[in-house]
């Protein structure tokens, strides 16, 4: 938890959102996600790290679980405009899938936790064997989860990995 030196006071707030396939074509979640948490002042000064987190989250919930996208595909020289091509045309004949993001506020005697998560309809990742520190990846994907290892105290993953 992070010191919190204006307030003494005992807060808890959550909120959860499922997105259905629908609604993953039209909507874009980051903003409204961001908009609800950084109307908690405490939480203001970290909005971009905390946009990060949700975007890192929700795209790879999005782009590898529901989309069954491979990052590989990046490698080839016109990989990245061939991901994001292929990530177009799931998204459009998208019929099933969800993502469920999750955010959970918690401040106690001066010190607060913002618990966040989402899971996804896909299969999931070995996520056992994934490289966790930004240096160590050298490739033109497959650095969102070490960012999130760089920006969180804590990443944990369910046992499927989605």
């Amino acid at each position: 938890m992070q010191d919190v030196s204006n307030n003494s006071e005992h807060i808890k707030w959550s909120f959860q959102w499922k997105l259905y396939a629908d609604s993953m074509k039209v909507m874009d979640p980051m903003k409204t996600v961001i908009n609800i948490i950084s109307q908690n002042k405490d939480l203001e000064s970290c909005k971009q790290h905390l946009y990060t987190i949700i975007a890192e989250l929700y795209n790879n919930a999005l782009d590898h679980g529901v989309l069954g996208l491979d990052s590989k595909i990046k490698e080839n020289p016109e990989g990245i405009e061939e991901f994001y091509n292929l990530k177009e045309e799931r998204l459009e004949n998208l019929n099933t899938g969800y993502i469920f993001l999750a955010v959970e506020y918690q401040q106690a005697l001066n010190k607060y936790k913002l618990i966040m998560s989402a899971e996804d309809s896909g299969s999931g990742f070995d996520h056992r064997n994934y490289e966790k520190t930004l240096t160590a990846n050298q490739k033109t994907f497959g650095r969102g989860i070490p960012l999130l290892f760089s920006l969180c105290e804590k990443v944990s993953f369910n046992e499927s990995g989605n």
